[in-house]
């Protein structure tokens, strides 16, 4: 047992695992073994010095040492020469270590300086220091220094083995930088990471050995000639995160041999033009999120001209040119005259705004072109399934099977073919279709008859129309474009799109070509149907939606036979001739809703009954009709029925109604329909009483069962409570019995500073059973009845506790007796805001209203064991939440398995100038808790906080009272 490790003997403790060891103000360790294969020693809340080490220094096997929330002031030298030293939440004031290693998180430094005589690596992470300013002065076996998120120190001396320096987030300015370099020597830096902080300029003279530097989410402004003149090895860049930031064309003429270079999220002042030119020796650029739209001018790698072979590893030059405002990539740009150059060029295009792709010369199998050999990435582009596009892809396609084939006939021949184009993960693009926007197609289905070209004149070489000098939409082959439409064909010319679309037309355009196949008028003001508009015999696709018309003869859609799509919603329609649709035998959908005409399915009319492939059919107010998955694989061609009319109704009568069907004159199988319907109804009500007449039985079963377990506890509690007061009340009458000792000097109920609930007032409920005197049983009384002693201990300290023991009497009976005590209010919040609420808001509700009611207070960390009974003895809950509330979702978690909960909370803010906690974050935690009383800490009594609190301990809590169990 760890326990006794530092009162035993050496040989007594043999410890071969990780071991934590914690101190309370008596010092109880317990051991708790940790998965991992290093051997490490943490002391936990050693606020007072430990007795001896001496055990623990003769076991000589930990490798690494912690402190956690500890106050240290001496550490033996046994310890302090351990190879890893950590200090986390601590407080210390010895300033002498031997580690190779040692790390400060989140500790406060009670000295002026280290001295440190063989540290190599030392961290200082959110770091206080008690005496200003902290200085670090000639740490000669020092190699790496790191120095974050804290402030008030100073570097002074010599450095001599010092590589690494990392100063991010401690607020530098270009003066304390200066500073820094002046009064020190460091004569083999090589990293240095300056990122976070306040520099604006780079007039410092950086030591010429750094090779990695990071000026990131600084305030920097300018670049130029002489911002990197001492930096000739520099090897990585990174400037990203200073906007705006205006970069002159030779900023990087003096950093040759730079490799990589980070300038997102700068958004340059000047154009990028050949700035990149001078670094050969660039390997990954980013430019990534700079609002660019052209190419800039990139380096030819210096290694490129001396590749003999393709078969060789290619130089790669990676440029991220993500987040932009690219519209088209022509990657003619990067073609290159020379035949020497051979390396790979890829660039990460993804969310930009690409539409297409223009065809290339790069992408001709020719050996004579020339430049590099280009991949690039197209994620998250709007890309148009145009011709362009289709054509590009093709070519890519076209010429990585022509490769294949080439490769397995003739390895020679390889090298004379060669695509110098790649996509990366092309099987995952897609393209977005120009004639139903809601389509998205991918790039391997591209076809000639699904991409399309936007045009004004379209006259193919084949077509004897245009050898004439007068062209005419009357010419089938011919098409052009009218006025105020936008036009579209397929590269097949199998599909002819016009768009005339919001417009205010007030009649269609006269010079429709012959070869349309999709027409969209939608949003005009068209009242009637042209008797020239029958010209159009290839249409398939045709939209009216939105607009003026009144009524439809027989003749409208007489010669379009071919129609599929049909769109007549949101016009003035009233009345529909009898054929009008009688041609359309290809019909698959139509659109009739929002209009005043209902449709007769099975009058004399016989409307629709001969559209045998009608899918899909919508009118009046929101009614559809849609042929069944089932009824469309049995019989592929048939007319609409009512079932397919009625398939959401339970009622078939009042369906017929809204149809106004002739009963005496259906059609077809409505006859039929009607009595499979009318089957399937009786059917149908039948499972459902039948399902009603189940989850009424099963209800009825579980009231019985609940009710009567109730009544077992109310009987077995019943039962418990008369054995435990009769036995009370003979106490009381017994003279000869044990003297209760008020001051708890007795040994039979002992309070000590270990029992969390000391602090909890008691009292005891009394019950009149003086006619009923039983034998003599030796069994301590219950105490007084609970007053309110004014400076009574404070119980908002989650370490104090009362233990409750009972004396080995000879004389008990075995009858089973026991206490269960019953708090009134349960106060939980977070560790972080401990000092807070014992400091202010726990004093504040003890004296408002700790004469009423009782009050636990518990932080996050003490949950586990504990937070069960203290629930559900504690008749409500007050929850203190402080900003940004990032302990909601672990409350969430344990609180949400108790759903009788009753939660108040507290919201704490301490921003200066903070506003008043909006609705919407409000309505989330009260969503979180299922409870709406949600307020803000208010320390006035007046305020509406400590109005509703009191309102809500009166109406849910009252006295705590020891109760049987």
């Amino acid at each position: 047992d760890l326990c006794q490790c530092f009162s035993a003997p050496a040989s007594f403790c043999p410890v071969n695992s990780r071991l934590t060891c914690s101190n309370n103000t008596q010092d109880d360790f317990n051991q708790i073994p940790l998965l991992s294969s290093s051997n490490q020693l943490e002391l936990h809340h050693f606020n007072n010095e430990v007795p001896t080490y001496e055990p623990i220094c003769a076991i000589k096997i930990f490798s690494q040492l912690k402190y956690y929330r500890s106050i240290v002031s001496t550490v033996p030298q046994c310890l302090s020469s351990i190879s890893s030293i950590y200090f986390v939440h601590s407080t210390i004031h010895r300033n002498q270590f031997s580690s190779d290693k040692l790390f400060f998180y989140k500790s406060i430094l009670n000295f002026t300086n280290l001295n440190l005589t063989s540290t190599k690596i030392l961290t200082l992470d959110s770091v206080q220091f008690l005496v200003k300013p902290f200085h670090l002065n000639s740490l000669m076996m020092l190699t790496h220094l790191t120095i974050t998120h804290t402030e008030d120190f100073y570097l002074l001396g010599s450095y001599p083995q010092l590589s690494y320096l990392n100063l991010d987030h401690t607020n530098l300015t270009d003066k304390q930088l200066n500073r820094i370099f002046t009064h020190t020597t460091i004569p083999d830096l090589t990293t240095l990471i300056l990122s976070n902080n306040h520099l604006t300029t780079l007039g410092n003279r950086f030591p010429s050995t750094i090779r990695y530097l990071d000026l990131s989410k600084n305030q920097i402004k300018s670049l130029n000639y002489y911002s990197f003149k001492s930096l000739y090895s520099l090897n990585i860049l990174n400037i990203s995160f200073n906007w705006p930031l205006e970069i002159q064309q030779d900023t990087f003429t003096r950093i040759p041999y730079l490799e990589i270079l980070d300038i997102s999220y700068t958004l340059p002042t000047l154009p990028f033009d050949d700035l990149f030119l001078p670094l050969q020796k660039l390997r990954h650029l980013n430019v990534s999120s700079n609002a660019l739209d052209t190419l800039p001018h990139l380096p030819i790698p210096h290694d490129a001209h001396m590749i003999e072979s393709y078969d060789q590893h290619l130089p790669v030059l990676y440029v991220d040119l993500s987040n932009n405002n690219f519209e088209k990539l022509d990657l003619d740009v990067y073609s290159s005259p020379s035949t020497q150059d051979k390396y790979i060029l890829s660039l990460n295009m993804n969310s930009n705004r690409i539409k297409t792709l223009k065809s290339s010369s790069m992408l001709s199998n020719d050996a004579k072109r020339r430049g590099p050999f280009i991949e690039f990435e197209l994620m998250n582009n709007s890309l148009e399934c145009d011709c362009d596009l289709y054509e590009s892809v093709s070519q890519l396609l076209q010429t990585n099977s022509s490769l294949q084939r080439t490769s397995a006939g003739n390895s020679s021949a390889s090298n004379q073919l060669i695509n110098r184009i790649r996509i990366i993960r092309l099987s995952n693009l897609t393209c977005l279709d120009l004639i139903d926007p809601t389509n998205l197609r991918l790039l391997y289905d591209l076809n000639s008859s699904n991409s399309f070209c936007s045009y004004t004149k379209s006259c193919p070489s084949t077509c004897s129309c245009c050898l004439t000098s007068i062209s005419s939409n009357d010419c089938h082959c011919y098409s052009q474009c009218p006025h105020q439409c936008s036009c579209k064909h397929s590269v097949d010319l199998t599909h002819n799109s016009i768009n005339c679309s919001n417009q205010q037309l007030y009649q269609i355009p006269a010079d429709l070509p012959h070869s349309t196949t999709h027409l969209y008028l939608d949003n005009n003001e068209i009242r009637y149907l042209d008797h020239n508009f029958t010209y159009l015999t290839r249409l398939k696709a045709l939209s009216l939606a939105n607009n003026s018309f009144e009524y439809l003869t027989n003749y409208d859609f007489f010669t379009m036979n071919r129609m599929e799509y049909l769109d007549l919603s949101s016009n003035h329609i009233k009345h529909i001739q009898s054929k009008t649709f009688v041609n359309l035998i290809k019909l698959k959908k139509l659109y009739l809703h929002n209009n005043d005409w209902m449709p007769n399915f099975y009058h004399q009319e016989n409307l629709f009954q001969s559209n045998i492939r009608l899918d899909l059919l919508t009118y009046g107010n929101g009614l559809t009709c849609n042929r069944s998955t089932i009824s469309s694989m049995i019989i592929n061609e048939r007319p609409l029925t009512a079932e397919d009319c009625c398939s959401t109704y339970t009622d078939v009568y009042a369906c017929e109604k809204k149809f106004r069907v002739d009963r005496y004159n259906l059609k077809h199988e409505l006859s039929s329909t009607y009595s499979k319907t009318y089957f399937f109804f009786i059917l149908y009500q039948k499972y459902i009483l039948f399902a009603l007449i189940i989850c009424l039985f099963v209800i009825i079963c579980l009231i019985t069962i609940y009710i009567n377990r109730k009544k077992r506890e109310f009987l077995a509690k019943e039962k418990l409570l008369l054995n435990t007061d009769l036995k009370l009340e003979t106490n009381l009458y017994d003279t000869k019995g044990m003297k209760y000792n008020q001051q708890g000097n007795d040994n039979s109920i002992s309070y000590t500073d270990e029992d969390e609930y000391a602090s909890i007032p008691l009292t005891t409920s009394q019950t009149d059973l003086s006619s009923i005197i039983h034998s003599q049983t030796i069994i301590p009384p219950l105490p007084p009845r609970r007053q309110f002693i004014s400076n009574r201990p404070v119980s908002h300290s989650s370490t104090v506790s009362t233990t409750i023991t009972s004396p080995n009497f000879s004389s008990l009976t075995t009858t089973h007796s026991c206490l269960q005590i019953k708090l009134d209010v349960l106060v939980l919040y977070s560790i972080t805001d401990s000092k807070y609420i014992h400091d202010n808001i726990g004093q504040q509700l003890e004296d408002a209203y700790g004469k009423r009611f009782s009050f636990h207070f518990i932080h996050r960390d003490r949950m586990l064991g504990e937070l069960d009974w203290l629930i559900e003895n504690s008749c409500v809950t007050i929850l203190i939440l402080r900003k940004p509330y990032n302990q909601i979702h672990d409350y969430m978690k344990i609180l949400s398995a108790y759903a009788s909960l009753k939660c108040f909370i507290i919201l704490i803010n301490h921003e200066p100038n903070h506003r008043l906690i909006s609705i919407k974050a409000r309505e989330k935690i009260a969503r979180l808790y299922r409870t709406s009383d949600i307020f803000e800490w208010n320390s006035d009594p007046k305020s509406l906080l400590h109005e509703q609190l009191d309102l809500f301990l009166e109406q849910n809590c009252g006295s705590a009272t020891y109760v049987s169990d």
